[in-house]
């Protein structure tokens, strides 16, 4: 373990709201099956297994205690997105910059090769990875609202510690 390891954990509020919002829907979605028009059974059940789904994935999201981000002297290792490899290691990273999308502030983790990055993932996720590269300049990027951590100060443990192992790689 390295004394200069910074572990982040994920904001459990928002899950929680997102559960309980996600089981108040689920009723109408089971409504619509004793429908007797195609149309509603069929999107009731659609609906019903989404949201069944969903219900699952936020409670395993839920049970996990271990953090979605650590910072280290190796790189950034980000569990917070869908990365097939999420360790970035400081030697591909280019820069840390911030951005706002739609009142949302976002970190991005510019790249020396974000075409390899995107590449090596998933095939269903590299289109999403594309427009994150076409839009921001960058596929990777963090955004510290599901985090408990303020984005100002993620911002600055993420800059110091590319100044600090990023640059010296180099």
């Amino acid at each position: 373990m390295s004394s200069n390891k910074i572990e982040i954990y994920q904001r459990k509020s928002q899950l929680i709201l997102f559960l309980i919002a996600t089981i108040f829907f689920l009723p109408f979605a089971i409504a619509l099956l004793l429908r007797r028009n195609l149309f509603f059974v069929s999107l009731g059940t659609l609906l019903s297994l989404l949201f069944i789904v969903l219900i699952a994935l936020i409670i395993r999201r839920l049970l996990q205690f271990k953090p979605v981000l650590t910072i280290d002297e190796k790189g950034i290792f980000d569990q917070t997105n869908h990365l097939r490899f999420p360790q970035i290691k400081w030697e591909e990273i280019a820069g840390i910059e911030e951005t706002n999308l739609m009142s949302q502030s976002l970190i991005l983790v510019k790249l020396y090769q974000p075409a390899e990055f995107i590449n090596q993932e998933n095939t269903k996720w590299q289109r999403v990875y594309r427009m994150s590269q076409e839009m921001y300049g960058t596929p990777e990027s963090i955004s510290a609202s599901p985090l408990k951590i303020k984005h100002q100060e993620l911002f600055q443990i993420l800059k110091e510690s590319f100044e600090k192992y990023g640059k010296s790689n180099h």
